[in-house]
């Protein structure tokens, strides 16, 4: 089902759609994104595995990336398993493979905007209960963000939209700038 949000806004239209949801478990991802064919098979093992478990995250790969994002994001990946192996904390999730119970989600900061929606999401989560991390179920993605550049792509996308947007947007309680 397609429920139409005319405002902007990444959030506000992740916000929309669990608002629709009928389920007791939303999965998220994006448009770009394909999942495998287990995928929500595999995040219903983990939810009744561990009925304390509020959410459960995985990685995502990207579809035909440039060099340096088939080793960089992987090897990120790998570093949010083994902290989550050791602590039991998310350092990164991201929201194109995320599932969630419904009942008691805290909701997504609609005025937030890309990047920063995923650091408050995890936030979020893990502050309100047990959020699981499964290496083996990823997305896969499009790596069109990526087009840009590895320059662009680590001071605009992560410097600026994950990083700074994020902390200025706590800091000063709106965002300081518009969607991307």
């Amino acid at each position: 089902r397609v429920v139409p949000e005319p405002r902007r806004g990444v959030c506000q239209a992740r916000q929309t759609g669990v608002d629709a949801a009928r389920g007791e478990i939303i999965a998220s991802t994006d448009a770009d994104s394909v999942v495998s064919p287990d995928w929500l098979r595999c995040l219903d093992a983990a939810f009744r595995a561990d009925p304390s478990l509020v959410a459960v995250a995985g990685p995502c790969r990207y579809t035909d990336p440039p060099w340096w994002a088939a080793v960089f994001p992987p090897a990120f990946f790998v570093v949010v398993d083994r902290l989550h192996a050791r602590t039991g904390r998310l350092l990164y999730l991201t929201a194109t493979n995320v599932a969630f119970r419904r009942e008691g989600f805290p909701g997504y900061d609609v005025r937030l905007t890309q990047g920063g929606d995923e650091v408050d999401l995890r936030r979020r989560l893990q502050a309100w209960g047990p959020v699981a991390w499964d290496a083996g179920n990823a997305v896969r993605t499009s790596s069109r963000r990526m087009d840009f550049g590895l320059a662009h792509t680590l001071v605009v996308s992560f410097g600026y939209h994950y990083g700074l947007n994020y902390a200025l947007g706590r800091l000063l309680r709106r965002p300081p700038l518009g969607p991307a």
